[in-house]
């Protein structure tokens, strides 16, 4: 049988010390090659994510401590950037004393991938105070559950502007708006003669997001002895609790004297219990999630988009012209909302600028590969919206307040899905998103339809108080505007 055409030459040469060299030379190159690229498409390990270096006993904790810490909780906002401009997309925070590790993560990209690669039950991670709160101390009760127009025209002065605490009225509406919701009362927060329990509410929701950052964020000795920030904290939920309970257990009673009928124009609350009559506990915890996520992060939205828009004049002036057009002294309904997309591009510029909460997360239920790292089951991770939203490298000109870059006929640049979130994403994005936009864009509206609002005062910054927003007295000015015919 003849050799195959070219092999005896082969052989010829394979005997050849200096091709025979040369070939082992090129075959070692191609295998190191290999190997280099097997090397480059592996994940790395999760102990080479770059971050802040934890020190023996005290981790990470140390860093959030008064006077000898760098990081302060009411500038997380400036935190998230530094670690951005100093670790790159990924940042991983780790030995944090009685919580999992936190990763944060920069690029849209990945945290798109974090979304859609979810199961059917994504996991939120939960603030251990409050799961501590609801399954340890009051476990009785949580087991086996999972106007302003008038207002502002009232209170101001002879410069037509408004009080130091006018963050206080916002929170009034707020409050009033979710209590329909929630209780299917009205509270009487608008009105001069509203109830003490109103403040009371306030008063309490604002304790525990005060508190519950330092709960959080700090070395958690609440978990050893009741430190005063804990006993505040639970007191405020207790306050919650209390009145809840009481609205709560006023609609069950009327609900069983109409012998538990449940109609078509039947409240939430209503239709709640009416699929809970044995079990009203259920209609508490929900009125209780609602108050907590609803109500601090509402006002700080509201209060963020007027300061927004008086700091803007000209945008204002368009945002008014449409109410009008839209409108005409007429009152609010769904179709005339759908028209007034000027008003929902201003509202959602502000929120991509200045997001009240300036990240969400996620704790993973299985081992995941996030920018090359395998991050294993367990870990938090932390989507800093804030920085993305803010980052020339997903928005012209991100520093500027253009409404107009979401207007469909002069959008000029598409934009990542996934570069500003501030309502989360998925089947555990914000509870009250729908709600939260129908409040906002009724409430800006209807201000702006009859005020023109200016500020007149220093320059606020933002911070995390214990939202993200302009930080001190909103002190707006607010002139009546002449009704066009």
């Amino acid at each position: 049988m003849e050799p195959a055409a070219g092999g005896e030459e082969l052989g010829q040469a394979s005997q050849s010390p200096q091709l025979s060299l040369h070939l082992n030379m090129i075959m070692r190159r191609t295998l190191c090659s290999a190997v280099s690229d097997i090397g480059a498409v592996l994940p790395k390990s999760y102990q080479k994510v770059p971050g802040p270096r934890p020190l023996p006993l005290l981790g990470n904790n140390w860093r959030f401590l008064p006077y000898i810490g760098q990081y302060k909780l009411e500038e997380i906002d400036k935190l998230s950037l530094m670690l951005r401009s100093r670790y790159g997309r990924i940042v991983r925070i780790s030995n944090l004393l009685g919580r999992p590790d936190m990763v944060f993560l920069y690029d849209p990209n990945e945290i798109e991938k974090v979304f859609r690669g979810e199961d059917t039950l994504p996991y939120r991670p939960s603030m251990p105070s409050l799961d501590y709160y609801k399954h340890q101390l009051r476990k009785d009760f949580f087991s086996d559950i999972g106007g302003v127009i008038a207002t502002i025209r009232d209170i101001r002065n002879e410069n037509n502007e408004v009080p130091d605490d006018f963050l206080n009225e916002i929170h009034k509406w707020s409050l009033e708006s979710i209590a329909k919701i929630a209780l299917d009362a009205r509270l009487g927060c608008l009105t001069p003669d509203g109830s003490q329990e109103t403040q009371e509410l306030i008063d309490a929701v604002n304790t525990f997001f005060k508190n519950v950052v330092i709960l959080e964020l700090k070395i958690p000795f609440w978990r050893v002895i009741s430190t005063r920030t804990w006993k505040e904290y639970v007191e405020a939920l207790d306050t919650i609790m209390r009145i809840v309970y009481k609205f709560v257990s006023k609609t069950l009673d009327e609900l069983k004297n109409k012998n538990n009928e449940c109609k078509e124009d039947s409240s939430l609350l209503q239709r709640v219990l009416y699929e809970n009559l044995d079990n009203p506990k259920v209609a508490v915890i929900l009125a209780l999630d609602l108050f907590l996520v609803g109500i601090d992060t509402t006002s700080a939205a509201v209060s963020s988009i007027l300061y927004q828009l008086s700091l803007h004049q000209e945008i204002q002036n368009m945002l008014y012209e449409e109410i009008n057009r839209v409108l005409q002294n007429g009152p609010i309904d769904m179709k005339k909302l759908d028209q007034m997309v000027y008003l929902k591009a201003c509202i959602k510029e502000t929120l991509r600028m200045y997001p009240v909460v300036i990240g969400n997360g996620r704790c993973l239920k299985k081992d995941t590969v996030v920018c090359g790292y395998t991050i294993p089951k367990g870990t938090q991770i932390v989507f800093q919206h804030h920085a993305i939203s803010n980052s020339e490298e997903y928005f012209d000109d991100p520093n500027v307040y253009k409404p107009e870059r979401w207007l469909k006929k002069q959008k000029k640049k598409q934009y990542h899905p996934f570069a500003t979130l501030p309502f989360g994403y998925g089947k555990r994005m914000c509870l009250g998103k729908r709600f939260a936009d129908l409040e906002l864009q009724c409430l800006i509206a209807k201000i702006i339809e009859t005020y023109k609002v200016e500020f007149k005062r220093k320059l606020l910054d933002y911070s995390v108080h214990p939202m993200y927003m302009p930080h001190g007295p909103l002190n707006f000015k607010y002139t009546e505007r002449k009704k066009k015919t």
